[in-house]
Order: C-alpha cells, then sequence, then structure tokens
C-alpha cells in the first residue's frame, strides 16, 4: 500500500508549525519561504494565529502535480483495486 497523506488525522485549519509538518517541509522557515512565493496558499488572519486550511494546502499541493481533485481521487480509487 502506497503512502498517503490521510486528512483525517489533520485539522481542518492548522498554524505554521503544523502545516509544514503536513506538507513535508523541512522547516517552518521552509514552508513560509515557500507562502511567500506562492507556492502554497497564504494563511488566513483572523482575531486568532494565521492559520492555513487543509483543502487550500490539499489543493496547492495537487496543483503543483498536475492534479485536480477529481484527478487525486480516481487515482486513489485504482491503487485500491
Amino acid at each position: 500500500m502506497n503512502e498517503q497523506r490521510c486528512s483525517c488525522a489533520w485539522p481542518a485549519e492548522m498554524r505554521a508549525e503544523r502545516a509544514a509538518a503536513y506538507c513535508d517541509e523541512a522547516s517552518v522557515a521552509s514552508f513560509l519561504q515557500h507562502v511567500a512565493r506562492g507556492i502554497y496558499p497564504p494563511p488566513l488572519i483572523s482575531d486568532c494565529d494565521p492559520k492555513w486550511h487543509r483543502t487550500r494546502l490539499d489543493a496547492a499541493i495537487d496543483a503543483r502535480h498536475g492534479l485536480s481533485g477529481c484527478a487525486a481521487a480516481d487515482q486513489d480509487v485504482v491503487d485500491l483495486i
């Protein structure tokens, strides 16, 4: 079985430290540099700490690999067969 991101184990919104880990970045600084370069989306900044939404991070990762949300789901189904 190939390794996959299991979104059920990750919160819907994450501070920089957890978002960096979710994206498998080497460090928070590396993650934030990629955010500044537009590789990952910017966080939502409200009354609390800046937070990234898991779905937006997934979309950025999928787009970087040329996948759409549906294409990624199709691939998972094929892997199970």
